[in-house]
């Protein structure tokens, strides 16, 4: 059984413009794990599958980004992992996160960087955090916790769209990622960056208390374990 993938028909390279962010819902390492053990995804090398939740957490998102955008490079947005000094992070491009106050700036300093030597970007952000509740297999799906704004502070503040995409996890239908609409801020004042995280949190609540096959429907992918189409 492979992932399935719900694609708005709105969610377009063209509509994303060169950069985005990418924000999807946390769905906790321990579900995470099951969809690895159930071989709905066999992301990068198998060798550090078992040890690294990192590639767990990401690889049905960095799917998506290639089924949308497959010109962007994806770069997932992550606290730090003790693993071999980051060799897996670099290996997949992530944006580590720094321990401690000025992350904002941190993030800021880094994304002015890619818009100077990257044609084509998205960043991945899990908003809720990783200190989510969710990392109990018991957590239901269809809940968010509170967002953090910092997606959304730079979204604003460099006019990049929001690509909302919402993950879940089921016995009638496995691991179904879908992706919405891009929302945008009208500018970069604190209102609109209130306004744009509410927007996003509002749609992607929305889309977990459907059901799967109730969702947008005009372009579903579904995956093998290899990830072949």
């Amino acid at each position: 059984m492979g992932t399935t993938f719900y694609l708005d028909p709105s969610a377009t390279t063209r509509a994303l413009g060169p950069a985005y962010l990418l924000v999807s819902n946390h769905i906790g390492l321990a579900k995470a794990v099951k969809i690895a053990a159930r071989d709905l995804h066999s992301p990068g090398p198998s060798a550090f599958l078992n040890d690294e939740p990192f590639m767990l957490l990401w690889a049905g998102l960095h799917q998506a980004v290639t089924l949308v955008s497959p010109t962007h490079l994806f770069r997932p947005v992550q606290l730090s992992y003790p693993d071999l000094g980051g060799v897996i992070q670099n290996a997949y491009h992530a944006v580590v996160l720094p321990v401690g106050a000025s992350r904002l700036d941190h993030l800021s300093e880094r994304l002015t960087d890619d818009f100077q030597r990257s044609a084509r970007f998205c960043w991945g952000f899990m908003p809720e955090g990783r200190t989510s509740s969710k990392r109990s297999l018991r957590f239901r799906h269809d809940a968010l916790d509170q967002f953090h704004s910092g997606a959304f502070v730079l979204a604003a503040r460099f006019g990049m769209p929001i690509l909302p995409v919402v993950q879940s996890l089921s016995k009638d239908h496995g691991h179904v990622v879908t992706v919405l609409a891009p929302l945008t801020a009208l500018d970069n004042g604190p209102t609109s960056v209130a306004h744009l995280m509410s927007q996003t949190r509002e749609v992607m609540a929305a889309t977990l208390r459907t059901t799967p096959s109730s969702g947008p429907q005009q372009a579903q992918q579904a995956l093998d374990p290899s990830g072949r189409m």
